[in-house]
């Protein structure tokens, strides 16, 4: 029997998104698998990865679903309203950051 994590990967692959960030950082993980990182878990339907990488499809990238509203990607199956509250909130830290000095 091959279990899931909720995550949706299998428990013995040690290969999901937070794995791959511990062992080679923030820049080694694609678009989605950063999306889904903050999404953490879908619930019930597809998986966490699926829901992540259907946004960025839906939407046009990464730059699009920063500007995208709360209740529009509430709308996405999968997605609830944490999940796309932490979205939002890490696209707009983003944004905040991009336009000031880091010091």
């Amino acid at each position: 029997m091959h279990l899931l994590r909720t995550d949706g990967h299998s428990p013995d692959c040690g290969d999901g998104p937070r794995e791959r960030l511990e062992r080679l950082g923030p820049r080694a993980l694609s678009d989605s698998e950063l999306i889904s990182l903050l999404l953490r878990t879908s619930g019930r339907g597809p998986s966490v990865d699926e829901v992540a990488r259907r946004i960025l499809g839906e939407v046009g990238g990464l730059a699009a679903v920063a500007t995208e509203e709360l209740a529009s990607l509430q709308a996405f199956i999968g997605l609830g309203p944490a999940s796309s509250a932490s979205l939002v909130a890490a696209c707009e830290i983003g944004r905040r950051l991009a336009t000031r000095r880091l010091e």
